[in-house]
């Protein structure tokens, strides 16, 4: 009776734990690391739609995605009248998409909505450089 008992025991044991490895596992398998590497159009409006979302807009509708220099960039900034530094060289993404956003990041107790935003993304990495509001 007493081995009855213990092999019951180590069956079920031995039953937990597949299924715990299966699942660690399963786990595994849908966290998946982000790319590094040079970024593409498709990835930076990828990238850009993720921030959308962050921003509660799940459904962001794509403006325009091209690519620029970083001077490119600031001297189109500067002709908007705003001042900006982008630290680094090279080309970036720059994404623009309209929809409902808000920002996640403003000063406590402030509530900013804005209908268009625009995501920077460094071509060479895909490391968001900054995103604006308008």
């Amino acid at each position: 009776m007493f081995k009855q008992k213990s092999a019951l025991v180590i069956l079920i044991l031995l039953a937990l734990f597949g299924i715990s490895v299966v699942s660690i596992k399963a786990l595994s398998l849908q966290i998946q690391p982000t790319p590094r590497g040079p970024v593409n159009q498709e990835r930076a409006i990828q990238i850009a739609l993720g921030a959308a979302q962050a921003w509660n807009e799940p459904n962001a509708q794509l403006l325009t995605g091209r690519k620029l220099s970083r001077g490119e960039s600031l001297d189109q900034l500067k002709a908007q009248g705003e001042e900006v530094f982008i630290a680094g060289t090279g080309e970036m993404w720059i994404v623009t998409l309209r929809g409902n956003f808000t920002p996640n990041r403003v000063r406590l107790g402030a509530v900013v909505h804005c209908t268009e935003m625009s995501v920077a993304v460094a071509v060479e990495n895909g490391d968001v450089l900054s995103i604006t509001c308008r």
